[in-house]
């Protein structure tokens, strides 16, 4: 996915709106604000409110897939930093250079090792927009 931003946190066991919510408003924020030259890989958008996809297997290598040929990942931990599915992404990410900006909103403690591999951690939507804007999306 050239010029891709892949969406990672935690899906399972939240509630379905506290798990697409903010991937919504970055999504339109971002639409905005790009114009078009950047495209966005969202897993909610194959994944269903009660958790069913075709097969466990095809989903991890679908977002797996989609997560290396990305350009920049946005790491929410708004609602936990636990997803064993969001922490191993995470890791495919760092070992492929791409870029991880953690959102965390409620400013948690993050493991260190969170904090070692982000690039950049922001505590605010419109903060991590600008950081977005300023270090990535306008090199297009």
């Amino acid at each position: 996915m050239r010029n891709g931003i892949y969406f990672a946190g935690a899906i399972s066991d939240i509630d379905w709106n506290k798990a697409t919510e903010w991937r919504d408003k970055l999504y339109y924020a971002l639409i905005d604000a790009t114009k078009g030259q950047w495209r966005f890989f969202d897993p909610c958008d194959h994944w269903n409110e009660f958790g069913e996809v075709i097969s466990p297997e095809e989903s991890v290598e679908y977002d797996l897939d989609h997560l290396r040929h990305s350009r920049i990942m946005i790491l929410s931990v708004e609602h936990g930093h636990k997803s064993t599915g969001t922490l191993i992404e995470a890791g495919v990410a760092y070992e492929r250079r791409i870029p991880i900006i953690i959102y965390n909103p409620n400013n948690e403690e993050l493991h260190p090792w969170l904090r070692r591999i982000a690039t950049h951690v922001c505590t605010s939507f419109d903060g991590m927009l600008m950081f977005l804007c300023d270090h990535y999306l306008n090199e297009v």
